[in-house]
């Protein structure tokens, strides 16, 4: 009955289609997903850890709700009722079956009869197959409908599936940026070795240096200059609590700005079990504070044997160019352990002596006796004060800053010449205002006169 014409059945058909149309409107409820994402955004700081894990999830949910937004209009498009006449004869002829009602391809093996879920999960492997472009082929569409839907699904599907999985691999990839960008240096060592043709010999040790090395996707200095100085304060008094109570500098420069200061302009560098960290002769230009594990000053005494002296977390060495006692290393430094060392070049020193005085007065007075401790010298003290290393570092920028000031200074000067030549030539205009003012009361005068006295009475 439902495959005959008829103005009644008609007019049922349409009903049947619209109130199913009306019941597709219930997918809009699983829209409520927006207001979880609302929350998870409210909510992304205190999840700090676990966002790229939720990010993940909520592309999953995504790409799960579109599968199954196209596996129910797929469901939906199968019915009779979207049928043409053609279609519905064969049918009755049973030269066409549509999947739904193919029991042989929804069939379970347990030969369980073919219910809801059974249709459910076949629209949805139906949707993952179309939206994967993998298409095996054994569900298809067979009526006009079914095809015309399965086109847009190509479309729509394909689009937001690629988008997904895009956005997906994003996420993952930017989980440990500094893991990708520590690759990412390797890369360029090992391009670097094969381009020199390094011999064997030298790219073991040159690969294990850069391995060991702390490779970030950002540059701290940068960041932490960007926040406001009492959050700066705290973020680096936790970072570098351990640091900053044992190394014996904080102790004597007693500034609450000092640790601040210095901690900010460190790097860091990582330096393997039994690798140099400089040697003897070696010119300078950093230096060096003991942030996690060991190091041994190295020196030979006078009388021929080796004397070694051990720093550990909070020890500094390699001040001495920075002080201008010396501009070349005295003694060998071999990390005794996998070491971490915070670096100071000397124009962040330099820096630090301008701000804070009493740093160079404290380095100044210690630098003798470390010295002597360490090589079992006492260093010598120049007639005349040397320009330290680190001032050499400081002066292009303050010849800089005083090219900077003299520009302005000629800037100023080129502006007052020009304001004066400015007043000069209005001063000029108002003596020629005045001078055609005193003319024109003359000639009044003498006009006056000249007429007689009954008119000018």
């Amino acid at each position: 009955a439902s495959c005959q014409g008829g103005e009644g059945g008609g007019g049922a058909g349409q009903m049947v289609k619209l109130f199913k149309i009306l019941r597709l409107f219930r997918l809009v409820k699983l829209l409520r997903m927006v207001k979880f994402a609302r929350i998870l955004d409210r909510y992304q700081d205190d999840l700090f850890h676990i966002m790229p894990i939720i990010m993940i999830m909520r592309l999953l949910l995504l790409l799960l709700y579109v599968a199954h937004t196209m596996g129910c209009f797929f469901n939906y498009f199968s019915g009779e009722e979207w049928m043409t006449d053609a279609e519905r004869t064969s049918v009755i002829n049973g030269v066409l079956t549509s999947w739904v009602d193919d029991e042989e391809l929804l069939a379970s093996p347990s030969g369980a009869p073919v219910g809801v879920g059974a249709r459910y999960i076949a629209c949805m492997y139906w949707a993952f197959t179309t939206m994967t472009t993998v298409g095996y082929g054994d569900i298809s569409a067979r009526t006009d409908m079914e095809r015309v839907w399965a086109i847009i699904s190509m479309i729509i599907g394909g689009l937001m599936f690629s988008g997904i999985i895009a956005t997906m691999q994003e996420t993952v990839a930017n989980m440990n940026l500094s893991k990708a960008a520590h690759r990412h240096k390797m890369n360029c060592v090992a391009a670097f070795m094969r381009d020199r043709g390094l011999a064997k010999k030298f790219r073991k040790p040159v690969l294990r240096f850069f391995r060991q090395q702390q490779v970030r996707a950002y540059t701290d200095r940068d960041l932490l200059c960007e926040l406001p100085y009492h959050l700066r304060r705290d973020v680096l008094f936790e970072s570098f609590e351990d640091f900053i109570k044992a190394s014996p500098l904080f102790k004597l420069v007693r500034d609450a700005h000092f640790p601040v200061e210095v901690t900010t302009r460190f790097g860091v560098v990582g330096i393997p079990k039994g690798e140099m960290v400089f040697e003897k002769g070696e010119y300078g230009q950093t230096l060096f504070c003991v942030g996690s594990g060991r190091v041994e000053i190295v020196s030979c005494r006078e009388e021929g044997n080796q004397h070694k002296h051990v720093l550990s977390t909070g020890g500094y060495f390699g001040e001495g160019a920075a002080l201008g006692y010396s501009l070349m290393r005295t003694a060998n430094v071999v990390a005794s352990e996998g070491v971490t060392l915070y670096t100071l070049e000397y124009e962040d020193v330099a820096e630090m002596f301008s701000l804070f005085p009493k740093f160079r007065k404290v380095m100044q007075k210690a630098y003798p006796k470390r010295e002597e401790m360490f090589t079992g010298t006492w260093p010598t003290i120049p007639d005349e004060p040397l320009t330290s290393m680190a001032e050499q570092h400081a002066l292009p920028h303050r010849q800089e800053s005083l090219d900077v000031l003299r520009q302005q200074v000629v800037s100023l000067q080129r502006a007052e010449a020009s304001r004066e030549a400015h007043l000069e030539a209005l001063r000029q205009q108002v003596q020629n205002i005045q001078s055609s003012l005193d003319s024109l009361a003359g000639g009044m005068s003498t006009l006056l006169s000249r007429l007689p006295s009954s008119a000018v009475s």
